[in-house]
């Protein structure tokens, strides 16, 4: 009986660790540090009127269901799985400045958990099927920094994300179809502004 229980405590104990790690549900949200410009300024206000259709989930992160997905029992998204997601990155002007089907690639598939932040708050609320729009800060997404030479620094950013398929956790291949050199890329990309993020806030993701 007892080498069951040591066989069962290390199993456990070699899955969790085989698991990535998720960000901390106590780390401090992240602080706008500057205002933001007039232009993102007004367009956020605007989001914030009352029956606009857009809820802010998080201080600095609005979200809007505009599509429903056909089943309502369908897979929600999570922080511990993976996604296939369609999406169009956009500026308040609307400008276009990155999206998987101006690529002319298949569904994006990515861990939530490496997502930018105002993905992680916003994904957890959609089911397979479901089209969102969420604009977010800077805070929330490429910060003080910007993403150069797509995002200026401290812009506001809007995506429109279709959820395709939750993918269990530790069966992702970051791979984007036909464009791996991108997805190397955004890897890294995402990886450098995680470390910012935890120098910045002083606290692990």
């Amino acid at each position: 009986m007892l080498l069951r229980l040591i066989v069962a405590v290390l199993s456990l104990t070699v899955a969790s660790a085989a698991r990535p790690k998720l960000p901390d549900p106590a780390m401090k949200k992240p602080v706008r540090t500057r205002d933001l410009e007039p232009e993102d300024d007004r367009f956020m206000s605007e989001l914030r009127t009352a029956g606009s259709g857009w809820v802010e989930i998080d201080d600095g992160v609005l979200m809007q269901i505009v599509e429903k997905g056909t089943d309502p029992d369908a897979e929600q998204a999570a922080l511990n799985k993976d996604v296939k997601c369609h999406f169009k990155g956009m500026f308040a002007n609307t400008t276009v400045f990155d999206g998987s089907h101006d690529r002319g690639e298949g569904a994006m598939q990515v861990p939530v958990a490496q997502t930018l932040l105002g993905w992680q708050k916003c994904l957890p609320l959609m089911r397979v099927g479901d089209v969102a729009k969420c604009c977010l800060e800077p805070q929330w997404a490429f910060g003080q920094t910007g993403a150069p030479p797509h995002v200026p620094p401290n812009t506001v950013v809007c995506y429109e994300i279709k959820l395709e398929e939750v993918i269990e956790e530790n069966k992702h291949h970051y791979i984007h179809p036909d464009y791996a050199d991108y997805a190397e890329e955004y890897q890294k990309f995402l990886h450098e502004y995680a470390a910012k993020q935890r120098a910045n806030q002083g606290t692990e993701l």
